[in-house]
């Protein structure tokens, strides 16, 4: 069981990290205010960037996850590869719901 657990916790950090990390460049980095003139505020479409990096880090975890399972399932490494699996499907359903 400890094993299962860390493979998840593992799985999971792999996905979060980089989230958080971009989160960080996000929250240091982006000012929206950099093209304001005096009392004229201009919106630019600056968060959309990091929107597009954050999906195409799912993306890119995403296909990696589905290629691990895959890689296990030939391995006959049934328990690591449902692990990934329900993985998957969680990160699908939560996107699904509450994006």
């Amino acid at each position: 069981m400890k094993v299962i657990i860390k493979h998840f916790l593992i799985r999971l950090a792999i996905l979060v990290l980089p989230l958080c990390a971009l989160f960080l460049l996000y929250y240091f980095l982006y000012d929206p205010h950099t093209l304001c003139v005096g009392d004229d505020h201009r919106h630019t479409a600056g968060p959309l960037g990091y929107v597009l990096l954050a999906g195409a880090i799912v993306v890119f975890w995403g296909i990696a996850l589905i290629a691990e399972i895959i890689w296990r399932l030939i391995k006959k490494d049934r328990t690591s590869s449902f692990v990934n699996l329900f993985l998957l499907v969680f990160v699908v359903l939560f996107l699904l719901f509450f994006l």
